[in-house]
């Protein structure tokens, strides 16, 4: 230790030494920095920051050794070959470079301590690959013991500042890490030019080509300009990063807050998407970044999209988007031009239509279907009327509007309220579309009153037989509000062409048709007469030539 104080007192310039431990510490700490960018970036930017970092490391170690070279005085000339002087500094920050990739990508202390490691063995090497440059007219005689010294300083002291750096023990990690790896280098350097004893040697000729100090100062200056400008430029570069990524994350979060769905798309790219759009398709934005956003639309679809996109103005497009569950989800599509990153993008401002096409279409629904039962309703009977008489008509194949109406429904609503009977009503729609075919259709008219429209009716009997399936189908008790209710019904028939071609004609005469079977009796059904009115019993059975009114008796 008292060999490397008398080194430092009386073989070197104090202030040029001075030089050396600030350059040292400036470029330790600018290298630090570049290094917590490189920690932060991912990709191409992280391979910048990370070789500007490995060039600030390797030049701030290869400055130091070489200003503190400058405040050696051994007591002869000193010069220095330019072969070894600038190999240093590759292999400086050749190594330094591998080590701090170490670093960034590190897993565990094991691999920060392996990476500090690394750059112990690097400013080693530098070093003694300086100082094989250096001439004399003499020769340099070792201490193996300094020398030991001077190379485990810097690999204990190296991984301590990686640590230190990774750990962040301190408010300020970045200048506590940079000021042990300075001192790593400072203890190597002194303490092995302490071990350095020049021993003068006339026989011992000089090479004459050589680095004076001079140039060796203009070469240290152009390093310590480079490393400078590297700290400057990676300064404007981490604030321009900040203020993009500070716009970028207010877009952000403006876009998130937005009810509608958002792509920002470059050249039909997506480049940005908000949670919305996300939500919609089932997807992570992350996921949607770099995808087509053509793709998000079904095949079929596609070229009606892109005239729409061309066409421009205000309207939006009605399209599809398919998600990642393979659903097909209305939207409908507003496309603007937008300024993003400073180049001229496209937003597509995507609603989702669910909720109105399923509005509409409930819409729709309740225009032509009862709300309570679910059965079609008066206003689309009279449609299917006349289609059914036009085909009659072209086909010669005849149809039945079948009129029915509950018995005993009213004394239903009295004793157990319109819930009970509202729920009646709905379990006696579904047992009257329970009995039809595919062809035909029950309408109910208000109330308790229903039709059902029979196609493909050759003659009386089908009629008949359907008929008497209602009523038995409806007079079967039914399980209302806990109590078990049983009513019945009459039917009213009506038969085209023979009663009429035409729907009003059709609808009096089956209404006549169900007066007749209540006024017989309750459980019956009766066929409309178009030339006089007659009706006769047969207790479940039914001529099949003449008209007539079928009872059901009630089941005991």
């Amino acid at each position: 230790m008292f060999r490397v104080l008398v080194c430092l007192t009386d073989e070197h310039t104090p202030w040029l030494v001075a030089v050396a431990g600030s350059v040292c510490v400036v470029a330790s700490c600018i290298a630090f920095q570049l290094l917590r960018h490189a920690t932060e970036a991912q990709g191409l930017p992280r391979f910048w920051w990370l070789l500007a970092a490995a060039f600030s490391t390797g030049a701030g170690i290869w400055s130091t050794h070489f200003i503190a070279m400058l405040a050696y005085d051994p007591g002869v000339v000193v010069g220095y070959e330019a072969g070894p002087t600038f190999l240093s500094l590759g292999v400086a920050s050749g190594v330094s470079a591998l080590a701090l990739a170490l670093v960034v990508n590190a897993r565990s202390a094991r691999h920060l301590a392996a990476g500090g490691l690394m750059l112990g063995l690097g400013i080693a090497s530098m070093h003694y690959i300086g100082m094989a440059g250096v001439e004399i007219p003499g020769r340099f005689e070792w201490d193996p013991v300094l020398v030991t010294a001077s190379v485990a300083f810097g690999i204990v002291l190296s991984p301590i500042a990686f640590l230190v750096f990774a750990k962040r023990p301190t408010r300020h990690p970045t200048l506590a890490a940079g000021l042990v790896l300075a001192c790593a280098i400072c203890t190597l350097h002194f303490t092995a030019m302490a071990g350095a004893q020049a021993r003068p040697d006339p026989a011992v000729a000089v090479s004459g080509v050589l680095l004076s100090r001079d140039a060796l100062a203009a070469a240290i200056a152009i390093a310590m300009l480079a490393i400078l400008k590297c700290d400057f430029a990676s300064i404007v570069a981490y604030k321009r990063i900040q203020a993009i990524q500070h716009e970028a994350g207010c877009l952000k979060a403006l876009a998130n807050s937005a009810v509608e769905a958002l792509a920002v798309c470059d050249g039909g790219r997506i480049i940005e998407a908000n949670d919305s759009l996300a939500d919609l398709l089932g997807l992570a934005s992350e996921g949607l970044r770099g995808g087509a956003f053509l793709d998000l639309i079904p095949p079929e679809q596609r070229r009606a999209f892109q005239q729409g996109c061309r066409s421009g103005g205000e309207t939006p497009i009605e399209t599809h988007l398919t998600s990642a569950a393979g659903e097909t989800v209305p939207v409908e599509v507003f496309v603007r031009p937008i300024t993003y990153g400073g180049r001229e993008h496209t937003l597509f401002a995507i609603r989702d239509l669910r909720e109105r096409k399923r509005a509409e279409a409930q819409i729709r629904f309740l225009a032509h279907h009862d709300a309570l039962t679910g059965l079609k309703n008066r206003a689309s009977l009279r449609p299917r009327l006349e289609e059914e008489i036009a085909r009659t008509l072209r086909s010669g194949i005849g149809f039945a509007i079948l009129y029915v109406d509950l018995d005993r429904f009213k004394p239903v609503n009295d004793t157990l309220g319109h819930a009970a009977g509202d729920d009646l009503l709905k379990a006696i729609a579904q047992r009257l579309a329970g009995r039809l075919r595919e062809t035909d259709a029950a309408f109910r008219l208000g109330g308790d009153e229903f039709v059902i429209v029979q196609t493909n009716v050759h003659d009386r009997a089908g009629c008949a037989t359907l008929a008497r399936d209602i009523i038995e189908s409806v007079s079967a008790p039914i399980e209302v509000l806990g109590h078990a209710v049983a009513v019945g019904a009459s039917i009213g028939i009506a038969l085209c062409p023979g009663d009429g071609l035409d729907a009003d004609a059709l609808l009096r005469r089956g209404d006549a048709a169900l007066y007749r079977a209540k006024a017989i009796g309750r459980g019956v059904h009766c066929f409309a007469e178009a030339d006089r009115e007659r009706s006769s019993r047969d207790q479940n059975e039914w001529d099949g030539i003449t008209g007539g009114v079928v009872r059901l008796r009630a089941h005991a």
